[in-house]
């Protein structure tokens, strides 16, 4: 069979319409790519927010952050009297701080005062810090440490949380560790301090803080000032994403939004804290109890306390159900 012939002058026409054709289709592609720009992070808060720096944590010297002085008379007097009845009705050494973002009401109470308590994996909170820190420095990629700090968070995952620590420590431990003490003390969070890995259990060390550090932990990221706005956002994200959920989350009603860490080291550490998102004020709840003797005693308790702090800021006048009574475990 004889193929037709093909007029030159045709053929350069069919040519130039096919890389036209083919050129159209790429700027559809590279456009988009070109002119995207990350989103601003969703404004889902209550608080009157201030403008956050874009710059990231600089400096390794200890910041001073204006969280409430406890030393001075305006605590709220009755819901340090809360706080003072519940340590006293329940055993072990307590430290717990509780902050209103919206309102301003805060209170402490602590059994040992201005003592740091063993940490358990609230430490993992310093880790997701100084790995995003990293991201903004541009020293680690995003997509090849983030999925292992959400792990670290959403289940506690251990080796996860190693592995992050040997990855800031340039594959040296104490480095790594020490890398996480610097991005501590570079926020204020003077009394927390990492000093053996996790899972190492023969260690005559252990890792440390307050719950007043976690607690500017959290108010930073709850303003959008920790590392960055967008680092802020995701970070938040992914503590939003926590499993586990037997202590805050369970002392608060159905559908009530809870971003937390959770703490455990058998007899040694039962722990949680956290931002709770509520009608009656956006709050912080940041609990640590050290040396128990029966750690489900003791989760049962920072429930407990949970629904009691929840109650005092949502007073529910027409209601006789408990946020414990009414709460979700699963609910994350």
């Amino acid at each position: 069979m004889k193929l037709p012939n093909i007029d030159r002058q045709m053929l350069l026409r069919f040519i130039a319409a096919l890389l036209a054709m083919l050129l159209a289709l790429a700027l559809m592609v590279l456009i988009p790519l070109i002119t995207h720009h990350p989103p601003e992070p969703e404004r889902r808060f209550t608080e009157p927010r201030i403008t956050p720096s874009p710059a990231p944590v600089s400096t390794l010297e200890p910041m001073l952050i204006d969280m409430p002085d406890p030393n001075q008379p305006d605590q709220d007097a009755e819901l340090q009297s809360l706080l003072e009845k519940f340590i006293a009705d329940n055993p072990g050494t307590w430290d717990i701080y509780v902050y209103n973002l919206t309102q301003g009401e805060y209170a402490c109470c602590s059994t040992l005062e201005n003592e740091p308590m063993v940490s358990a994996s609230l430490i993992k909170l310093f880790i997701m810090g100084a790995v995003f820190q990293r991201i903004q420095d541009g020293s680690f990629d995003y997509w090849s440490y983030v999925p292992s700090a959400r792990q670290m968070i959403v289940i506690s995952d251990n080796y996860c949380a190693n592995w992050l620590i040997l990855s800031l420590g340039e594959s040296s431990g104490d480095a790594g560790m020490e890398a996480v003490n610097d991005f501590a003390r570079s926020i204020g969070c003077n009394h927390t301090s990492m000093n053996r890995t996790l899972l190492d259990l023969k260690s005559d060390q252990e890792n440390y803080t307050t719950a007043e550090d976690v607690a500017l932990f959290y108010k930073l990221l709850y303003r959008y000032e920790l590392v960055s706005p967008q680092y802020s956002s995701d970070m938040l994200d992914i503590l939003k994403a926590q499993t586990l959920n037997d202590r805050i989350p369970a002392g608060l009603p159905k559908g009530v939004i809870c971003a937390h860490k959770t703490g455990d080291l058998e007899h040694k550490c039962c722990a949680d804290a956290g931002l709770v998102f509520s009608d009656g004020g956006d709050y912080i709840l940041s609990v640590i109890n050290n040396g128990s003797e029966d750690d489900t005693q003791a989760s049962a308790a920072i429930a407990e306390l949970s629904a009691l702090v929840y109650e005092y800021f949502n007073p529910s006048e027409h209601s006789t159900e408990s946020p414990l009574e009414s709460a979700d475990p699963t609910e994350p």
